[in-house]
């Protein structure tokens, strides 16, 4: 007489596996979705930085009467002051954010008369901020 031995398996996944997919899915959605908000703060906080910076080139621009500037390169944006008609000279402060910018122009002016000159520009794939139209650099999402 010969005995099978046998052992009974139901198909399927045991409630471990289960758990442990669960689990490293989980992670995985988790960072995903940090990752994603660090890099849309990152050009909240380098608009928000712009705005301040001209806001700051505005007022210095009234009370000096001197024409001051940004210029923008590809990882922040230099201050500068108006020496003569078509030359600048770089200010000491220079701002570099954690974002690529781009701008439709290589720099906005801060006018002595309060006024600005038309800008668009992109912090990132995050935000877009306009110049021109008011006194305040206006940014909203891209």
């Amino acid at each position: 007489m010969v005995v099978q031995l046998t052992t009974r398996r139901d198909a399927g996944f045991s409630l471990i596996e289960l758990l442990v997919v669960v689990a490293v899915t989980s992670v995985l959605a988790v960072s995903a979705t940090l990752a994603a908000s660090r890099t849309g703060n990152a050009a909240d906080a380098a608009a928000r930085a712009f705005q301040a910076e001209a806001a700051s080139l505005r007022r210095l621009a009234m009370t000096t009467g001197a024409d001051h500037a940004v210029r923008f390169s590809a990882d922040g944006w230099q201050r500068q002051i108006r020496t003569g008609a078509e030359s600048w000279r770089d200010l000491p402060a220079q701002r570099s954010v954690s974002v690529p910018v781009t701008a439709d122009t290589d720099r906005v002016v801060f006018r002595n008369d309060g006024s600005l000159t038309d800008a668009a520009i992109s912090f990132g794939d995050g935000m877009l901020c306009r110049t021109g139209r008011s006194a305040r650099p206006s940014c909203e999402p891209s």
